[in-house]
């Protein structure tokens, strides 16, 4: 599987949508182990800590955020940390989304910001 060919597309529409229905949960973490399995069960071998896992996060990511919208892979961290990997922070601050701050106060504002875009009561 690799950027733009027909299998990564389909494993970037599936993890969209898995994203896309998480952040509108009550927030709990979604560990990047769980998301393996939910795109595996979906038909997508994605290991959670390597080959397009990153990518994927980070093409989801720019798809449905930017300046002016949080970052859906905000709710994604590693089970030992409990936050996000580094990817995320480096994400955060690169183009469109130029996030200010500690990582901590950066992540914690995107938690902050899907709960009032996209969460419901």
């Amino acid at each position: 599987m690799r950027r733009g060919d027909a299998e990564y597309a389909a494993a970037l529409e599936a993890a969209e949508e898995i994203l896309l229905d998480w952040v509108t949960r009550p927030f709990q973490p979604l560990y990047y182990s769980r998301l393996s399995d939910m795109l595996t069960d979906r038909g997508h071998a994605v290991p959670a800590h390597e080959g397009p896992m990153p990518y994927l996060l980070e093409d989801a990511t720019r798809a449905h955020g930017g300046k002016d919208m949080p970052m859906l892979s905000a709710v994604v961290v590693l089970r030992e940390t409990g936050r996000p990997s580094g990817g995320f922070f480096k994400l955060a601050r690169q183009q469109p989304f130029e996030r200010p701050g500690d990582d901590t106060a950066l992540w914690l504002a995107e938690l902050a910001w899907l709960e009032r875009e996209h969460r419901t009561a």
